[in-house]
């Protein structure tokens, strides 16, 4: 019981109380009524109704008022009147002189009485209420919780103030999970709001504004933003997963909590909740039986008991679910660890039977292999290499699983190395690139049957990847110069020859490998690798873009865009980069219907295959596009796509599009932190150099956002074409500051140094840097040029 000296109040360190005005204020307008109410708040687990009702009730006893609080659990469903004994026991001297009415309260309903008989209830019932109707003219507030779980006699009392109001200003305030409250209480109540006496408000999700801000402020938006959808806006698991992210002490308790539920299951509803809890999405009363050794008729009578708790729910198929994946996962995560491994090798068992696909048969194969067992190696590598492409972070980790295990003799060295390359791959792809180019590392270091086999060439050509996209153009270059000093096969050296030409042309020093691209190209076409040719011919268009010959860069882009044209989706999944390089040509060469549709075309596969390494790339490609083409806001919101996706890379040449400088190198042995050299922006030395190539974009986003405030839509262009003074076509330069364009005032010369901070900017995906003077563009053709607004 708590009365107004005392309460629940906020624990130090608790979360703040966010949102929820609306319900809020419809509870002080019933409180500012007076009169006799009952107020229904209804809402899932965890939605936030103890938190309103504990608010509600301090706000209330600063008024003066007299709050009793009671609640119902669980355990004490076979205790008559249980939540309005917790509220009107051990009445206080001070409240019995306020209300003298509730001394009178019979025995039973204060908690202090014998168990009354089912016949003596209703009598009971009247007796009370005819007491709370003499409680005088001050407000008395009662507040019960989790009515769902209140005993009959509890509902049946409620029932009965629901339809006869007492005559004193009595205000009933309960709380309750609508999907676990017993028929006869939800009649009672839905029968209330026909006649008014009852006010309900119905608890939903927060907004994402008040669990991001509100609850999550320490956190980046974005991660943030995660938790809320993996969350559904319900707070407790919003706060359950953001203290498991930020590895805080309190997911325990928050789990206490939820499992808190759990208690009052028989053994066999606690067995289908774990087995269903292991199954996932497969489970079924015959898999579920399967797991417990049970009958199927006892499975079904737990399932239902299940649901009518509200721990599991029926999803789109039908099948029985936990209601919340963090449910699930704490569920699983409380089971005896060797029975949950024993659990999920009978799982993998049961879908192998029942003819499951490999990949679902591999999560549980995963869980319960702790030894190295062939049969289950097998099952995680077919696997992995089915989701390599469309899940890589579940492909590296199951081959990490059987990389663990593996036995480390000489017989299985082969299998070692191929699986290794496998993993680096998926990790590549799916966006750990200093792990994949470490592993690759160790392949290459490993003793190997032949002089040059395909493992090592693809260990190679991969390392290289890993390299340039994390910005180490020379040690790629050095590293694949030594691979083709090999002496490899002339498949492999084309392989090893195309990344070398992209290093050295992703660092704009294509001069230096003009003559072996050519060479490339035409070894590509002696072999018949279609695909080779066109990597071959979007390499040369970039770097003759670059170089100034528009017209030979022109006709390499075309063959490059026909040829691609000629393949699916599939064949270029692996090497979709290629769509990258192509569409930084045509934006420079100004074809940007062509440039959008490849970028476009290579975004969807890159996403499509999980080939996170390369989104960012196409984004920034994207965002450079839409900038040459006055589409400002645009424009903007793709490049702070990028930008994070970059950061989380760690590749230094896609940061430097986004960030005001260079990107500084790594400390020693931390790469996490920035190392303060003292270098100076546009310096000497390697960044320095880099910088002059790519530019800085920070002026830019700073104009873009400058520009989408003021409603403007200023033309960039081709930096070099923007230094050209040519007409401005009035409808080019329509903005709602300047109507019609026709009258705007002659611009002012910029400084020198202000134009080069949009200029120079290197392309990204195996793309050299573009022009950086007039001189070696050659003819561009005529384009509407503008100013940035000031």
């Amino acid at each position: 019981m708590v009365e107004a000296t005392g309460g629940r109040s906020d624990r130090a360190g608790a979360a703040p109380f966010v949102g929820r005005a609306a319900e809020c204020g419809r509870l002080d307008a019933v409180l500012a009524e007076g009169g006799s109410a009952i107020v229904d708040v209804t809402g899932e687990a965890g939605i936030g109704k103890t938190r309103l009702l504990t608010r509600f009730s301090a706000k209330a006893r600063a008024q003066g008022l007299t709050v009793l609080s009671g609640q119902a659990t669980a355990y004490e469903q076979d205790s008559p009147f249980r939540p309005f004994a917790d509220a009107f026991a051990d009445l206080s001297p001070t409240l019995m002189g306020r209300f003298p009415a509730l001394a009178e309260l019979p025995a039973e309903v204060r908690g202090v009485g014998e168990t009354p008989s089912a016949g003596d209830r209703f009598g009971l019932c009247r007796a009370t209420a005819g007491l709370l109707g003499q409680l005088g003219p001050d407000r008395l507030v009662v507040v019960l919780d989790d009515l769902h779980w209140a005993d009959p006699a509890s509902l049946e009392l409620v029932d009965h103030l629901v339809r006869h109001p007492v005559p004193s200003p009595l205000l009933l305030v309960v709380a309750r999970r609508d999907r676990q409250t017993p028929p006869k209480l939800a009649a009672s109540l839905a029968r209330g709001l026909d006649t008014g006496a009852v006010h309900r408000i119905d608890l939903g999700p927060l907004s994402e504004c008040d669990c991001v801000d509100g609850l999550a402020a320490e956190l980046p938006q974005p991660q943030a933003k995660e938790l809320y959808a993996a969350s559904g806006g319900n707070p407790r698991y919003f706060l359950a997963l953001r203290q498991a992210h930020c590895d805080a002490p309190e997911p325990a308790c928050l789990g206490a909590l939820l499992l808190d539920e759990l208690a009052p299951l028989s053994p066999v509803e606690r067995q289908v909740l774990e087995a269903a809890a292991v199954l996932g999405d497969h489970a079924t009363p015959t898999m579920i039986a399967g797991l417990t050794d049970s009958d199927t008729k006892a499975v079904v009578t737990a399932l239902r008991e299940l649901m009518r708790c509200d721990l599991l729910r029926p999803d789109f198929g039908g099948r029985p679910a936990l209601r919340h994946p963090l449910i699930r996962d704490l569920v699983h995560d409380a089971i005896d660890p060797w029975l949950r491994e024993d659990l999920h090798r009978r799982a993998a068992a049961e879908l192998a039977a029942a003819g499951a696909t490999i990949v679902d048969q591999a999560h549980h194969v995963e869980q319960s292999m702790t030894h190295w067992d062939p049969q289950a190696a097998d099952v995680l590598v077919a696997a992995a290499e089915q989701s390599a492409a469309t899940a890589p972070a579940d492909s590296a980790r199951w081959l990490g699983v059987v990389l663990r295990l593996l036995p480390n003799g000489p017989e299985h060295l082969t299998t070692r190395r191929q699986l290794t390359v496998l993993r680096a791959r998926a990790l590549g792809v799916s966006g750990g690139l200093s792990e994949g180019r470490d592993l690759l590392q160790q392949v290459m270091d490993m003793p190997a049957p032949d002089r040059y086999d395909d493992v090592r060439v693809t260990a190679a050509t991969l390392r290289g990847l890993l390299e340039r996209q994390l910005g180490r153009h020379r040690e790629a270059e050095a590293m694949l110069r030594r691979e083709l000093a090999r002496s490899p096969e002339p498949s492999h050296a084309l392989l090893i020859g195309l990344e070398l030409c992209s290093c050295v042309l992703s660092a704009a020093r294509f001069p230096e490998v003009r003559a072996d691209i050519n060479e490339v190209l035409a070894s590509a076409r002696a072999l018949g690798d279609g695909i080779g040719e066109m990597r071959a011919l979007a390499l040369i268009a970039l770097g003759e873009a670059y170089e100034g010959d528009i017209a030979m860069a022109r006709v390499r882009a075309a063959s490059a865009a026909s040829l691609a044209e000629t393949f699916t989706d599939t064949d270029l999944a692996e090497l979709c980069e290629t769509l990258c390089t192509l569409g930084w040509t045509e934006v420079f060469l100004e074809d940007y219907a062509a440039a959008e549709s490849h970028l476009d075309r290579g975004l969807e596969i890159a996403r499509r295959a999980g080939r996170a390494c390369l989104v960012p790339q196409f984004l920034t490609a994207k965002a450079y596009l839409h900038l040459s083409t006055c589409r400002v806001t645009s424009a903007l919101e793709l490049a702070e796509e990028a930008e994070p996706l970059a950061r989380a890379l760690g590749s230094g040449d896609l940061l430097a599009f986004h960030a005001g400088g260079p990107v500084p190198d790594p400390a020693p042995g931390r790469p996490d932190l920035p190392q303060r050299a003292g270098r100076r922006r546009g310096g000497r030395g390697r960044r320095g150099r880099r910088r002059q190539l790519v530019g800085d974009l920070g002026p830019v986003h700073a104009r873009l956002r400058r520009a989408r405030r003021r409603g403007a839509a200023p033309s960039v262009g081709h930096p070099v074409a923007r230094r050209r003074k040519r007409p401005v076509p009035a409808a080019t330069l329509d903005s709602p500051q300047q109507p019609g364009g026709a009258q705007r005032r002659r611009p002012r010369r910029r400084r020198r140094g202000g134009r080069r901070a949009l200029g120079g900017a290197r392309p990204q995906g195996g793309g050299a840097a573009r022009p950086a003077e007039p001189a070696r563009c050659g003819a561009a053709q005529p384009r509407p040029h503008c100013h940035w607004p000031r």
